[in-house]
């Protein structure tokens, strides 16, 4: 079948970069998994999510969650624009490799190299990378195991590490000091309203919004 051997193609030509780019993503999902386990807790669907913060959802911590997303996605840039002469403190120097991967995921008309147009199969396997590795392999980690944990050695400050660590965790992607610096806010407000809280929930529905730039892209590069 033609449409198979397109697909096909197309999966051969993506999935190295995608292993390269969601295997963090996987490990983390794993591990959260894997402590969880070694935990000596059950193979219980209720048990897991009340280890993991994932009690009965309110509205209310879905309007956190919105809320934090929202400073993220605006009020990052406007930090930035603040602390704009720490542009010139570089971190590091990103390989061309990364840069040349971020602007083919950017790039609307084609995604890793393949074609966008009329490939909704992208969107599908693009949204489903992003919602089990991506947000919820790190939010169970983060929010999930490692919180909780973090609260019990630190108390009250624990919510301040959890995000100054996740910002730390996303460093690849600032390669300037103003782009890391205007990132922490939004990890250390999001770690803050899960630590208060006691819900993974706001932290789920924050971190759907910060990343919803990339099926937004795949949508307008399919339908272009």
């Amino acid at each position: 079948m033609r449409w198979y051997a397109e697909v096909h193609a197309a999966v051969q030509r993506v999935l190295p970069t995608l292993r390269a780019t969601q295997a963090a993503n996987l490990a983390l999902l794993v591990s959260a998994i894997l402590a969880y386990r070694l935990e000596g807790r059950p193979w219980s669907m209720s048990a897991f999510r009340e280890r993991m913060r994932l009690g009965r959802f309110d509205w209310r911590l879905g309007v956190w969650g919105l809320a934090i997303g929202a400073f993220s996605v605006f009020g990052g840039p406007l930090i930035n624009r603040v602390i704009q002469p720490l542009e010139k403190v570089r971190l590091y120097t990103a390989p061309q490799e990364f840069a040349a991967v971020m602007g083919s995921v950017a790039g609307g008309n084609t995604f890793l190299g393949v074609p966008a147009a009329g490939n909704w199969w992208l969107l599908l396997w693009g949204v489903a990378c992003l919602i089990i590795l991506n947000i919820f392999g790190e939010e169970l980690w983060w929010r999930g195991i490692i919180l909780p944990r973090q609260e019990l050695a630190l108390g009250s400050y624990a919510w301040v590490v959890n995000g100054v660590l996740w910002a730390a965790f996303h460093a690849f992607y600032h390669s300037t000091l103003a782009g890391f610096l205007s990132y922490v806010p939004g990890t250390t407000l999001l770690a803050y309203v899960c630590w208060k809280r006691k819900s993974t929930w706001p932290g789920i529905i924050a971190h759907t919004i910060q990343n919803s730039g990339v099926p937004i892209m795949l949508f307008k590069g399919i339908t272009s």
